[in-house]
C-alpha cells in the first residue's frame, strides 16, 4: 500500500517570510505532528545508523518531512538549500528567525 504524502495548503500569507516565523513553525507543527514527522524535524529522531529497514523507513520519512520546505518564501529557500535533511534545515531557520521574532515582539509590545 502506497503510504500518503502530507499535502501542505498554505496561502501566500501563510509562507515563511522571515517576520512571521512564529505562526509559520505553528501550522507547520501542527501539520507535522499529524502526520507523525515532528520528531524527525526537530532533530529528536535520529537516522538509524544500521543499514536496513529503520534507515529506509527514517529516510522516507524525512523525504516526506521535507514536504515543508515548500512553505518557504524563494526568499528565505538558499538559506536552507545546502541542509543534509530536514531537521538540520528547520535548525537553520530557528537560528535565523526566532530571535529576531522575539526582538520584534516585545519592541511592539
Amino acid at each position: 500500500m502506497a503510504q500518503t504524502v502530507p499535502i501542505i495548503h498554505l496561502s501566500n500569507s501563510q509562507v515563511l517570510k522571515g517576520t512571521n516565523y512564529s505562526a509559520w513553525k505553528t501550522k507547520i507543527r501542527a501539520i507535522l505532528e499529524f502526520e507523525g514527522l515532528w520528531d524527525i524535524v526537530d532533530g529528536i529522531e535520529k537516522r538509524p545508523k544500521i543499514v536496513g529497514d529503520q534507515q529506509h523507513e527514517f529516510d522516507q520519512c524525512n523525504r516526506k518531512a521535507c514536504m515543508i520546505l515548500l512553505g518557504i518564501s524563494n526568499d528565505v529557500q538558499p538559506h536552507v538549500r545546502d541542509s543534509k535533511d530536514v531537521a538540520e534545515a528547520c535548525k537553520e531557520l530557528k537560528q535565523m528567525f526566532e530571535s529576531k521574532n522575539q526582538n520584534q515582539i516585545h519592541l511592539q509590545g
